[in-house]
């Protein structure tokens, strides 16, 4: 595959963290609607009212701890971050699957009573309230954002900003090239996950999916997809769910924001789990338009922003942005 960056369109602008220190902890609650989120305030120390920002967890049953690095990074910047369990998970309210048959809506909803709750704390400056999101909460953050009306600013960490069932057919055709498969190989899963996409969307083309099942099920490749022992069929109660999600559009939430926002993204030859390339000309095109965009693109970077297993070291450029943009006030 060739290896290939795009420009960085990120302006660093001051090159020192808007209060360094240590970071104290609180434990804190709040309201999402009938349940109530537990999760983490990470506060850097200051005499001041300080800005905010709601962190936004990516996919999977996650807990507060998963988002304790960035919260560290915005503390350690001036800014206090408050981390909580996902809906239904660790200590926080809701049914044991939301997590995994989530709602976009929902999960926004939770963030936006996060965000209220930082606007009403006395040590918190209500009108310096941002919103973060990384991977799966980059679908989640500008909907929160909308919500939420007028946060100050929005960070965002691997988000795509194609549709879930877009970005699944970029994750399957990149994970087993990066696994070894040949094209033609790659190719016979990829038409046959379109084919998935388009049971689930609406019924059509079942009985085909099924002969393909049942021509491709000895192959190798189809045994790293494909885990059930027969094919789900249209009204399966997973395809209902995944009809909800898989084409809602991010564009027109993310061109309706008016706050500054920054897309971080690893390289587009190592994130296998995001199209990279399409998202930056989608982030480049808003920028083009006139959006308060900026990206930042990490060479040798990977989905978790890690290169050879270590996390890539964000402080500086983070908190170069975060000086800029609050004191664009």
């Amino acid at each position: 595959m060739r290896r290939f960056l795009l420009p960085v369109m990120l302006s660093f602008g001051a090159t020192y963290l808007l209060a360094q220190g240590s970071v104290r902890q609180e434990e804190v609650t709040f309201k999402s609607g009938d349940l109530t989120l537990a999760g983490t305030l990470y506060l850097p120390t200051s005499s001041r009212r300080m800005p905010a920002v709601a962190l936004i967890h990516g996919s999977g049953k996650s807990e507060r701890q998963e988002l304790r690095y960035y919260a560290q990074l915005f503390a350690k910047s001036g800014v206090a971050a408050l981390a909580w369990d996902k809906r239904g998970v660790g200590k926080s309210e809701g049914g044991p699957n939301a997590w995994r048959n989530f709602s976009l809506a929902d999960l926004a909803s939770d963030a936006a009573a996060a965000v209220r709750y930082l606007r009403l704390r006395p040590d918190v400056d209500s009108a310096g309230v941002g919103i973060f999101g990384v991977s799966q909460g980059g679908w989640v953050a500008p909907i929160a954002a909308q919500q939420s009306g007028g946060v100050r600013f929005v960070v965002t960490v691997s988000a795509s900003l194609t549709t879930i069932a877009e970005d699944n057919v970029f994750e399957r055709a990149a994970r087993l090239t990066r696994e070894g498969f040949s094209a033609a190989e790659v190719e016979r899963a990829r038409a046959m996950h379109v084919l998935d996409i388009l049971v689930s969307r609406n019924g059509q083309g079942f009985d085909e999916f099924v002969q393909q099942w049942d021509a491709n099920q000895a192959q190798s490749w189809f045994r790293r997809v494909y885990g059930d022992p027969r094919p789900a069929p249209p009204e399966h109660p997973y395809r209902t769910w995944y009809r909800s999600v898989m084409d809602v559009d991010p564009m027109p939430a993310w061109r309706a924001l008016s706050s500054p926002m920054l897309f971080i993204t690893g390289d587009p030859a190592l994130d296998a789990l995001s199209p990279v390339a399409r998202n930056v000309s989608l982030i480049d095109g808003m920028r083009r338009e006139g959006h308060p965009v900026e990206r930042l693109t990490l060479e040798g970077a990977d989905h978790n922003l890690k290169r050879g297993g270590r996390e890539v070291d964000l402080s500086a450029p983070l908190a170069a942005w975060l000086t800029r943009v609050l004191g664009e006030r």
